[in-house]
């Protein structure tokens, strides 16, 4: 069961990024992979269980030379996920071995919206400085706990009623399903190049963005949550070096790359998906997995910041030249303050984590990781000082 399961998932991460690279021949109308949704399963994200599509249209300006890009990313799925809070909204403390709520859960999402250019990168034929504005909807369903294929009927039931009780006495809004309609905008400036088949990268790319909820309760768009999130991104590659820049095949190559997040997020209703996640135009997993070493899905707080170092080795590409192999290590380090929900003291404080590991990127799409995880400073709530990760993820 497990090797069918890689297997398909392989050949699913195989087909996207063909498709990926197809769109690309057509001038107009695009389409692309924005995302795939997993199912934890058996310690891993094995299963895909929905995606994300963008589809767009670029075949008139507002301005000269400047592209102007209508596009609409919309998707859904069935996803696992957990919670490091108590029912009152008190978090996990780290080495306290807290026994997570594991719930399955319905996800969906709309974003249509424009981006318009503002200056032009002649030498990569697109858009130099770029600002945005998407409406984005959402809805997520919360089931039952989540029950692992082959767990006794008696152990599943206890599971189920926990999590029952559990929802029953959540102070967060999310416990009764969460309806949310944003404004989201901002602006970008692109300076990357990329070399595909070597997979290595150079350049920088900036963004701040601001995505704001309203609170309305009776009107036609009706929403849950009220929240004002302000998020920035920073990042820079630098290749530090290619053994044989002009074959079409990758030999070796080497890369350093550094990304900074900083997300803030005010209101009176915040709920679980933005505390768990930082902000902006690709929004990405909170402190637990952005910075790697620590569990996913906690030091879910309202300000939050990660900068993530790392240099990566490109060996040789295999019989397909898009599928390169690699070690990575890298150096992350992260602020996190104001739980929201908290009735007890706000608690904040920094993590630090090193580690190393392999990878296959797969037609530039995808990766394949497997990582050996070392937190420096801070604490897993499980305890451990070295762990083991297997997962499937776009690169950042």
């Amino acid at each position: 069961m497990l090797r069918k399961s890689v297997l398909c998932i392989m050949l699913f991460v195989i087909f996207c990024g063909l498709q990926v690279q197809a769109e690309e021949k057509n001038s107009d109308f695009y389409w692309k992979l924005a995302g795939v949704r997993w199912y934890f399963l058996w310690g891993l994200d094995l299963l895909p269980t929905g995606a994300d599509i963008t589809l767009g249209y670029k075949g008139f300006r507002f301005l000269p030379e400047r592209d102007t890009l209508l596009q609409v990313t919309a998707g859904g799925g069935y996803e696992s996920f957990n919670l490091y809070r108590y029912a009152d909204g008190s978090p996990a403390l780290p080495n306290s071995q807290f026994d997570k709520m594991e719930f399955n859960a319905w996800i969906f999402k709309w974003e249509p919206g424009i981006r318009q250019g503002f200056l032009w990168n002649r030498k990569q034929g697109r858009n130099l400085l770029e600002g945005f504005l998407f409406y984005r909807g959402r809805y997520d369903m919360y089931r039952d706990g989540r029950v692992i294929w082959g767990t006794p009927v008696a152990e599943a039931q206890q599971i189920v009623q926990e999590h029952t009780d559990y929802q029953a006495a959540l102070v967060f809004v999310d416990s009764e399903g969460v309806w949310s309609n944003s404004l989201f905008t901002g602006i970008s400036l692109n300076l990357m190049d990329e070399n595909k088949n070597h997979q290595t990268k150079q350049g920088f790319y900036g963004e701040l963005s601001l995505e704001w909820d309203p609170y309305l309760p009776d009107t036609a768009w009706k929403t849950d949550v009220d929240f004002l999130r302000f998020s920035g991104t920073l990042k820079g590659f630098y290749t530090l070096f290619d053994a044989a820049p002009d074959r079409e095949k990758n030999l070796f190559s080497v890369y350093a790359g550094d990304q900074f997040i900083v997300d803030y997020a005010v209101g009176h209703n915040i709920p679980m998906f933005v505390m768990q996640s930082f902000g902006g135009t690709r929004p990405r997993n909170g402190l637990g997995r952005t910075l790697r070493g620590f569990e996913e899905y906690t030091y879910d707080t309202r300000f939050k910041l990660v900068n993530n170092m790392e240099i990566r080795v490109n060996l040789p590409a295999l019989r397909l030249k898009s599928a390169v192999p690699g070690v990575v290590s890298y150096f992350d380090s992260g602020y996190y303050s104001n739980y929201f929900g908290d009735p007890g003291v706000l608690k904040s404080g920094f993590l630090c984590s090193t580690g190393f590991g392999v990878y296959l990127n797969l037609l530039g799409v995808d990766y394949l990781r497997i990582y050996l995880h070392f937190p420096l400073v801070g604490e897993r709530v499980d305890g451990k000082k070295m762990t083991v990760d297997v997962n499937l993820g776009l690169h950042f």
